[in-house]
């Protein structure tokens, strides 16, 4: 089981690969506030039935995080979106690991010793347990760029490298 904040989830839809989170960690759970993020996009991306359909069969939820907890992580970091500071109170509460992508968020959350990764993470576990091949996962993390997501010269070039000598 793992928290997952919106761009995860959004990413690893728009790659039609939201199946690795099912694989990987059988159940993910969506802050309500993270989910809201989610169902804004419904106009921009179309993928985000296929939230909705994991939402459906159960693999996926979306839970209400208590204010005491959100409380907590408010007090000490004020620069946090709504979907992200409920993302990480709710992993920190439920003592489970968090998928977030701002690297902001990521380092607050590791200040509260939260185990936190990354949509980039997921498409390396599933390369890790032989989902898809290395040409595969090049395929992903480009296409993922594509989309939007922002990673720097450096970290691409030491996954890229990675996954080749592999």
């Amino acid at each position: 089981m793992i928290v997952s904040n919106a761009s995860p989830v959004i990413y690893l839809s728009k790659l039609t690969k939201l199946n690795f989170l099912k694989q990987k960690f059988d159940k993910v759970l969506i802050p309500k506030k993270a989910y809201e993020e989610i169902a804004l996009g419904r106009n921009s991306f179309p993928e985000v039935n296929k939230i909705e359909e994991a939402i459906k069969e159960g693999w996926m939820s979306v839970i209400e995080v208590n204010d005491k907890e959100k409380d907590k992580i408010k007090t000490a970091f004020q620069n946090l979106s709504g979907g992200e500071l409920e993302s990480i109170a709710l992993s920190k509460y439920k003592n489970l690991p968090l998928l977030l992508d701002d690297s902001e968020a990521r380092r607050i959350a590791e200040t509260l010793q939260i185990n936190v990764h990354g949509t980039l993470f997921v498409i390396l576990k599933a390369f890790e347990n032989k989902l898809i091949d290395k040409e595969e996962a090049i395929k992903l993390i480009d296409k993922l760029i594509g989309e939007g997501f922002r990673i720097s010269v450096e970290l691409y070039s030491q996954l890229i490298n990675e996954l080749k000598s592999s």
